[in-house]
This record gives C-alpha cells, structure tokens and sequence, in this order.
C-alpha cells in the first residue's frame, strides 16, 4: 500500500482514499454511507439529531 503523506486534516477525493485502499470509488461511498447512517442512529439515541450538529 502507498504511503499516504497528507496531513489528517486534508480532504481526499472518494477517488483517492479508494486508489489507496484498493477498492473502487463507489465502495467508499457506500461505506462513507453505512457509516454516516450508524453514526445517525447513534445521535438519535442519545436524543440529539444529525441536523443539529450542522
């Protein structure tokens, strides 16, 4: 795997981090978007809404 010099606070494209993981682009979106659902459920279970951090 290529050694990735960005520092964490730079934005990558889904092309980039997909290219450095080995997997096409559309997988990282898909993840990107389980992960974003997961992390929904979890404000709403706490009584806070994802709207409410934006």
């Amino acid at each position: 795997m290529e050694k990735n010099t960005r520092e964490m606070n730079e934005p990558m494209k889904l092309s980039e981090i997909a290219k450095n993981e080995g997997v096409s682009h559309q997988m990282i979106a898909i993840i990107l978007n389980r992960a974003l659902i997961k992390f929904k459920k979890a404000l709403e279970a706490k009584g806070y809404k994802l709207e409410d951090l934006l």
